[in-house]
């Protein structure tokens, strides 16, 4: 009797599942569907394009795994509720959380894939982004990715907007550009040819320029019929800087071993450039100061000072990956006795309710999120609090259920 049950319950709650993963991974993926469709019609290469979705898709699977495990719940536990075969198991005297018992092995199933795809997959997918985007900048295929009425800050010290685009030609080009006297110079154009070059440099064959200013000693205007410009190494090859959303967990325990108290590796090499020259910012404004004009002593203390808050960043960052990846084991759970409180045949009720926990589940992990900046916080510990909380209400819901 009791295989039979728990065969029919686990086949049930598992199709129901899939057809949620489906329905939601779509809606999720809408996005990135029409971006890629966008690319493919602007010319650029299908199978480009299709890496792009593939490496793109797994970060939904983070958000539609939990979300799944709580509708389906939900979904199931309301029908057998609403149908009287949950009463009917109780008035044979069965123990029906002992018939869920392969449920919560699904569960257990589910949050170890979402603690890989949150530590290892989606960080290797950011990656492959990176590189994908450095490949494609470099090449006779960055006139397709360009996006007119948007400025386009890819070029090295220049930064781009047109209005339209017909084939290669970029309608009324607006270029702003920072000279070495400090000066911003604007140049527009009717039109223009962008050229990327196999070296990182881009020609621009521009036609009815204006040029405003000219230079430091000529403030003035200057216009010309066509000019023909090459700027060096404009689209710089982009080098990977380590955030700490796209480390894996096995790099974010290495990172913070190094930041511990007590580690043998010095600041200068334990740190990114990207992070000593914030550390170096926030030391010199706090002290009225520019980062340039800091000392070594200064400079220093700005690293040391800045160690805290980059741990506790990192530190949290890869407990919320844990605590994320325990959320469909902890969404079943509570989706169990909720779904059969509700009773109910609707299913936009079980609907609701996920969404419902989904949206205070996930504000209140981004809100635990945003404390990393303040260590004594503790916010590597206030991101369990979700997760710990869907596990004590489950167990109290399903004590009430017994």
């Amino acid at each position: 009797m009791f295989s039979i049950l728990q065969r029919y319950v686990s086949r049930s709650y598992v199709a129901a599942w899939f057809l949620a993963m489906l329905v939601l991974t779509f809606v999720l993926s809408i996005g990135l569907v029409v971006k890629a469709a966008q690319l493919v019609v602007k010319g650029l290469p299908t199978s480009l394009v299709l890496h792009f979705f593939w490496i793109s898709f797994p970060e939904s699977l983070t958000f539609t795994i939990p979300l799944a495990s709580l509708a389906s719940a939900l979904l199931l536990f309301g029908r057998l509720s609403a149908d009287g075969e949950i009463s009917a198991m109780r008035s044979c005297g069965i123990n029906i959380w002992r018939i869920m018992a392969p449920l919560v092995v699904f569960g257990i199933a589910l949050a170890a894939l979402s603690i890989y795809i949150n530590g290892v997959v989606a960080p290797y997918g950011s990656r492959e982004r990176h590189d994908l985007l450095n490949s494609t900048t470099r090449s006779k295929d960055l006139l397709k990715l360009l996006e007119p009425g948007h400025f386009i800050r890819n070029f090295n010290g220049v930064d781009l907007w047109f209005e339209s685009q017909e084939g290669d030609v970029l309608n009324n080009l607006l270029i702003l550009e920072k000279t070495k006297s400090g000066m911003t110079r604007e140049t527009r154009c009717e039109e223009a040819t962008l050229e990327p070059q196999e070296n990182g440099d881009v020609v621009l064959d521009m036609r009815n320029v204006r040029i405003t200013p000219f230079s430091a000693s000529q403030p003035g205007t200057a216009t010309v019929g066509h000019l023909r410009v090459t700027i060096k190494d404009a689209v710089q090859k982009r080098t990977w800087r380590r955030k700490v959303a796209d480390l894996n967990n096995d790099e974010l325990r290495e990172r913070i071993a190094e930041l511990s108290p007590g580690s043998d590796v010095p600041l200068e090499e334990a740190l990114t450039d990207a992070e000593k020259s914030r550390a170096r910012k926030d030391w010199a404004k706090a002290h009225g100061q520019q980062p340039e004009e800091l000392g070594e002593e200064d400079a220093a203390a700005a690293l040391t000072n800045a160690v805290p808050r980059i741990r506790s960043s990192m530190l949290t960052e890869l407990n919320r990956r844990y605590s994320f990846g325990l959320a469909p084991l902890a969404f079943l759970l509570l989706g169990m006795p909720l779904g059969i409180r509700t009773s109910r045949r609707e299913s936009n009720i079980g609907i609701a309710i996920s969404l419902c926990v989904m949206l205070v589940y996930y504000g209140f992990m981004v809100a635990a999120k945003s404390l990393s900046d303040f260590p004594a916080l503790r916010p590597h510990i206030v991101v369990w609090v979700p997760t710990a909380f869907c596990a004590v209400l489950s167990a109290i819901l399903v004590r009430r259920n017994q």
